[in-house]
């Protein structure tokens, strides 16, 4: 019984050992038998869903970054400068704010959506700094949702992104115990200094927003401290929003310790001044000439030469520069050689200047696509001059001349709007291609719907601020090369139809 163990144990792990050598070798044997039905690689086209990493653009203001965040829909748009910084715990408490404001006028919209006319929010901020890391920061926030009238407000953070700190007014000013009453007076005192003011004044509103200075929205200069209240909050909607500023010299008893730290107020005594010196008439500065012109950049030609009969398009995109980006598709497009128009917000051409130049010196089209995003329909005309002012004008400050081409925001446009785009000599570009790049988020949908829809003469919108765009470009660019296309500027295309005057131009449809 013993011996037969012993042959079993030798017969089975000579088995095991057969199996084992087969097991290894015949995969291979079979594999070699078998045609490869694998497409090989081809390492000199890009992969659609795999990006070159680029570096993040510097912004023009340490430690802040700006997006902007936008949608379009039939019951609603909104357009949101998404504020980040350096700090993670102001980016979390700035986000969190700008989510809820979000969230809401989103979930209001059923309730009090206009059947007319979508609802609108659009938010954006300037900045006032205090140094390279200590910013005042100011949201303005527009939302109409149903009803003639819009609500607007104002939303204020003094912000030290070095030490992670958000400051509040206590910071700066000792108006604890007997000094509240005496900084509440002042600021009274100042409010019925003007005389509409003082007629329209809600007292009691005025009262309780007093009572509750955490609750204050300020922001504070070297020079002033500003407060801010919104429509309806202390006085009667016609007033509007409410600001007023309070020099610091009438509030320098006030001042902490950190205020002057961070503002670096000095007390410098006033010289005397003799009779003879009160009498004499200061000198006017003389005109000062400038001390050259910016170079223009030149209008690159197209590619392929301008032939009339050729399978021409023009990709745009909206919304940049983005620093991230705006960066991938630069790189997409000059592994292409393929050229392209970006109608920029003046707002992010602020934050991005350099991308905005190296844009323009890649061959490029630079065009404008307001300041903030705002419907231009809706607004006054006074606003709607300085959407196209400042944008326009930071432009030039970079390359050197205005951009000939301008989209409007949504699509939106009006006769005041055209009257604009006229006196900046812009024709009003729209498109006939719409990606809906901004709504998949998904670069295999962004794909189909452009090169489903795109004819000859096509203008194509997408949006250089979002991930998925930069991941569908390398795509969209191979098929349509593949179908003869090439990419050509919106001036160009405009040129090779023969297409004058402000517009709208929209391209061509399938």
């Amino acid at each position: 019984m013993e011996k037969l163990t012993t042959r079993g144990k030798i017969f089975f792990s000579l088995l095991a050992l057969i199996i084992l050598i087969v097991g290894f070798t015949l995969p291979s044997f079979f594999k070699a038998d078998v045609p490869n039905t694998e497409e090989p690689e081809t390492p000199d086209e890009p992969d659609s869903t795999e990006i070159e990493q680029v570096e993040v653009a510097e912004s023009n203001y340490p430690g802040l970054h700006l997006e902007i965040q936008t949608a379009d829909t039939d019951t609603y748009h909104y357009a949101i400068h998404s504020l980040t910084t350096d700090s993670e715990p102001l980016t979390e408490t700035i986000q969190t704010w700008l989510t809820n404001k979000k969230e809401t006028f989103i979930a209001n919209v059923k309730e009090f959506a206009n059947s007319e006319r979508p609802a609108d929010l659009n938010i954006t901020f300037e900045m006032l700094p205090l140094s390279e890391t200590m910013y005042n920061i100011i949201f303005n926030v527009y939302e109409i949702n149903g009803g003639a009238n819009g609500i607007s407000e104002a939303k204020t953070f003094v912000i030290n992104i070095a030490e992670d700190k958000m400051y509040t007014l206590y910071d700066f000013l000792h108006i604890e115990n007997e000094n509240h009453t005496a900084f509440q007076e002042l600021i009274r005192n100042k409010l019925n200094a003007d005389e509409n003011l003082q007629q329209n004044l809600r007292e009691d509103a005025l009262t309780d927003s007093l009572k509750q200075i955490d609750q204050l929205q300020w922001t504070i200069t070297k020079d002033a401290l500003t407060i801010y209240w919104d429509k309806y909050e202390i006085a009667i909607g016609a007033v509007g929003n409410i600001q007023i500023e309070v020099p610091l010299a009438e509030i320098e008893h006030l001042l902490t310790t950190t205020a002057h730290d961070i503002l670096q107020i000095e007390v410098v005594e006033e010289p005397e001044t003799s009779v003879e010196q009160e009498e004499q008439e200061p000198e006017e500065p003389e005109d000062q000439e400038p001390s050259g012109e910016i170079a223009t950049v030149p209008t690159p030609p197209p590619s392929a030469g301008p032939q009339v009969d050729g399978k021409y398009v023009a990709i745009t995109f909206d919304d940049g520069p983005h620093p991230k980006v705006t960066e991938q598709v630069l790189e997409t497009l000059r592994t292409f050689n393929a050229k392209a128009t970006f109608f920029m917000l003046g707002n992010q051409v602020d934050f991005y200047p350099n991308l905005v130049q190296q844009v323009a010196q890649e061959g490029h089209e630079v065009g404008t696509h307001s300041q903030t995003h705002a419907d231009l329909t809706v607004i006054g005309q006074d606003q709607l001059q300085n959407e196209f002012a400042f944008t326009n004008e930071r432009i030039k400050d970079i390359i050197g001349y205005y951009p000939t081409q301008f989209r409007p925001p949504y699509g939106a446009y009006n006769s005041s709007v055209i009257n604009q785009a006229v006196n900046y000599g812009q024709k009003i570009i729209m498109w006939s291609v719409d990606s809906l790049d901004w709504q998949s988020q998904d670069p295999v949908a962004i794909n189909q719907m452009v090169t489903s829809q795109t004819v000859p003469g096509s203008i194509i919108l997408l949006h250089d601020i979002h991930d998925a765009t930069a991941q569908a470009l390398p795509t969209i660019l191979t098929n349509l090369q593949n179908q003869d296309y090439t990419f050509v500027t919106v001036s160009q295309l405009l040129e090779l139809q023969g297409a004058t005057g402000v517009g709208p131009h929209f391209g061509n449809y399938k």
